[in-house]
């Protein structure tokens, strides 16, 4: 009897091992802050991720949120809504503050070195200064042509003096998809 015993309670031990997962199950949920969070307990059924779904909420999650203070910050003293700047920054650098582009436009919202200097920004990099930057430039070139928006987005990325040129988005299709993708992402910010 002693040596049944000696067997079975391995046995039943890896039986119930095997019958139960070997994963614990990560959820997400924003609070009433907007704040992203993660936690084990399921708020719902539908709540459950995998872990590649996980890690690209979390990249997603820190790099739309990281900067949010300035952008609301920018979006009150130049009046320029929040999910439009927002928006501009997931297309020029995908929320990377250390971005530099080919042509040499550096930060978040990808500033010329002309624009930095024009606006007094020392640092590029810095996230605040760049945000803020950015937003009074993008302002500037919505009162130039008269509050159009798909215009303006085409003169913060072509340049005003090729909209001037051309009276319209200019035909680079950089700038024409740098138009299409902005007002893609506003839309989605703004829901």
């Amino acid at each position: 009897m002693k040596i049944q015993s000696f067997f079975l309670a391995p046995l039943l031990l890896i039986l119930a091992m095997s019958a139960s997962p070997l994963y614990a199950g990560m959820y997400r949920y924003a609070d009433e802050n907007g704040n992203v969070r993660l936690t084990n307990i399921p708020p719902s059924a539908k709540g459950r991720l995998t872990a590649e779904k996980l890690l690209n909420a979390q990249a997603r999650a820190s790099g739309s949120y990281a900067f949010d203070r300035f952008i609301r910050q920018a979006s009150e003293i130049h009046t320029v809504p929040f999910p439009l700047i927002k928006a501009m920054i997931k297309a020029e650098s995908n929320f990377n503050p250390r971005a530099v582009s080919h042509c040499g436009a550096k930060g978040l919202m990808q500033l010329m070195p002309i624009n930095l200097k024009f606006y007094g920004i020392n640092n590029p990099y810095d996230p605040q200064a760049n945000i803020m930057g950015g937003t009074h430039y993008f302002k500037e070139m919505l009162q130039a042509f008269d509050g159009d928006l798909e215009l303006a987005l085409a003169a913060y990325n072509a340049g005003p003096q090729a909209v001037e040129n051309y009276k319209s988005i200019p035909p680079y299709k950089e700038t024409q998809d740098y138009v299409a993708r902005v007002l893609n992402y506003y839309q989605e910010y703004d829901n």
